[in-house]
């Protein structure tokens, strides 16, 4: 991305509840303070009433998508590397997703938009949510609270780089009985999921969290993609180990916080009252 291009950033806060609950009130509410001037869509499946969502974010408008992309985490998943739903968004340059129990702590979003990075998200610890104080930090991010430069994801997400190699199709295929040389069956399904390992067809068959997909896959398949280093995304998110991110951000609060009332949820409160 040229750089002197003025950042375009669009907040996206998906909901499939009717209601939020108390501590995703606070959190919606801090998000009209800080980000409020900014574009903000709130995702939902179709037909899903909004008062509340609106009552919190006035600003915001409505961004519905088909039941089907919401109804379930594993379709949500799917969902968020569906090439037609970046085509929805496709006149911002980056999108900052705002799960409701994220908590955003300040005005930095064009900040982040300057920087040269594809992704940032909350740095993984070693044993992801169930990681404790000692467990090393590791490369990726959590997708709770993340930006996403759209012009890349969606030139990859429509791209023919494969992310399951053929032969591993072949062989899951003859592992489960379902191959049968110069069988019409077999050649219809290794044509199907030959596609499905590209990835402009990962979507259809994605049974993992997407950040996973976003950190491991896409660099797999295009190293160009560029994921903020631990050390960089400790000042934009954190999620699990509060306490640790805190001391690897020199005791700075970093620009947001995914899941903020559900690791050491006190300690959490401390910083926010300071």
């Amino acid at each position: 991305m040229n750089r002197l291009i003025t950042p375009n950033p669009v907040v996206v806060v998906p909901v499939h509840r009717q209601k939020p609950t108390a501590d995703e009130q606070l959190s919606l509410r801090q998000c009209h303070r800080l980000l409020g001037h900014y574009p903000i869509r709130i995702v939902h499946p179709e037909g899903l009433e909004l008062s509340e969502y609106h009552r919190l974010l006035p600003s915001a408008k409505s961004l519905p998508v088909p039941n089907s992309w919401m109804a379930s985490i594993q379709d949500y998943n799917r969902m968020m590397i569906n090439p037609a739903f970046f085509r929805k968004l496709d006149c911002f340059t980056h999108l900052l997703i705002h799960e409701p129990d994220a908590i955003v702590l300040s005005d930095k979003l064009l900040d982040w938009c300057r920087q040269p990075y594809d992704y940032i998200g909350a740095p993984w610890f070693d044993g992801f949510h169930q990681a404790n104080p000692e467990s090393p930090i590791i490369p990726g991010g959590n997708s709770g609270f993340s930006l996403i430069r759209i012009a890349a994801i969606r030139n990859i997400l429509r791209s023919g780089y494969r992310w399951i190699p053929i032969s591993l199709i072949a062989r899951e295929l003859k592992k489960k009985a379902l191959w049968r040389p110069n069988n019409l069956r077999s050649s219809f399904l290794l044509k199907t999921l030959g596609v499905a390992g590209q990835m402009r067809g990962a979507h259809l068959v994605l049974e993992e969290n997407f950040d996973l997909f976003l950190c491991r896959h896409i660099p797999y398949a295009d190293p160009t993609f560029a994921i903020a280093p631990p050390e960089i995304a400790i000042a934009f998110s954190w999620e699990v180990n509060p306490k640790t991110c805190y001391k690897l951000n020199r005791a700075m609060l970093p620009f947001g916080i995914h899941a903020w009332a559900r690791y050491d949820r006190l300690f959490v409160e401390q910083l926010l009252a300071k």
